[in-house]
């Protein structure tokens, strides 16, 4: 542990039952370099001394994210080679990924971090929520996402009970956050971000219609490629994902508040059949459109307790 007014950082004990919650810290820190300052400006323990193992690079066993708020330097991965860093950026390494950074000695930085591990962290690799082949992140000054790291190294300094449990929800507002911020600062700075939140817009607009996404682009004045990465960027979804979880959305409320047969719901929202709307709605819910009716309606229908469920 080192602790002074600008420099803070701690490295936690994990046990038994923090590894059976699926996430847990294993570090969380701050540290400021000034120009002209060595880096780290104090040692770290063992593995995690990044500036005795400059020249050769370094090794973890688990995941960190760190985020620069002042100055510039450099990043380099196993994965993705050298990437400059500046303020505004986040990064994230990987376990057993070979990496190395620091501030430039001219400028230096202020930095902060969080390192993490479990079977959860590891689910979101494999998903590609978290890609070592994506290590850095576009975010800008975030006072939330600073106020998040401010609260963990609070956390780590008094180690109240069940603090393990709270710093893995930091953990994952920070990564929540920091990939949130990405997305949209990628799509504005493309100029795409209004261009994003009109599409939705028409698609939330027009359910009931099947609406060619070329055409939609060329509506909004760009092209078709541009708007389908903006749009997966801001959102997470592909334009004709979004499209469907917001026509499911709709059928959820119809089936709940309605008694709409299965083949009028279907007609409504523009799809190509029952069969293919039943097939997509349990494919997203695990359940049959009249299976979710009554359970979302408490075992009951509207049409009268006793009838038969409406015929699809």
């Amino acid at each position: 542990m080192n602790e002074s007014s600008t420099t803070f950082f701690r490295y936690l004990p994990v046990s038994a039952a923090d590894h059976r919650w699926g996430l847990y810290a294993t570090t969380a820190g701050r540290s400021s370099c000034a120009p002209g300052d060595p880096y780290p400006p104090a040692p770290h323990p063992g593995a995690y001394d990044v500036l005795r193992f400059w020249e050769r690079g370094r090794v973890l066993s688990e995941f960190q994210v760190v985020y620069i708020t002042r100055g510039r330097g450099s990043l380099e991965t196993a994965a993705c080679g050298a990437k400059p860093l500046g303020a505004g950026q986040s990064f994230m390494l990987f376990p057993n990924e070979w990496h190395r950074y620091r501030p430039e000695p001219q400028v230096g930085w202020d930095e902060h971090w969080l390192g993490f591990g479990g079977a959860y962290a590891q689910q979101l690799l494999q998903s590609r929520v978290i890609s070592p082949d994506q290590p850095v992140f576009e975010v800008g000054a975030d006072a939330d996402l600073m106020a998040a790291f401010a609260r963990a190294i609070d956390l780590v300094k008094l180690e109240p009970p069940g603090f393990q449990q709270t710093l893995a929800a930091l953990v994952l507002e920070v990564i929540g956050r920091i990939d949130t911020a990405h997305r949209l600062s990628v799509a504005s700075d493309q100029g795409l971000g209004p261009i994003v939140r009109e599409a939705r817009l028409l698609l939330a607009e027009r359910l009931d219609e099947t609406i060619n996404l070329a055409e939609l682009a060329r509506h909004l004045g760009v092209s078709y490629s541009a708007l389908r990465c903006a749009f997966k960027r801001h959102t997470g979804f592909s334009l004709h994902e979004y499209q469907l979880d917001l026509r499911v959305g709709e059928a959820k409320k119809l089936l709940q508040g309605t008694a709409l047969p299965v083949k009028t719901m279907a007609d409504h929202l523009g799809f190509q059949s029952p069969f293919y709307f039943s097939r997509l709605f349990k494919k997203k819910t695990g359940l049959s459109p009249e299976a979710w009716r009554h359970q979302a309606q408490g075992g009951s229908h509207l049409h009268g307790s006793g009838s038969p469920p409406p015929m699809a």
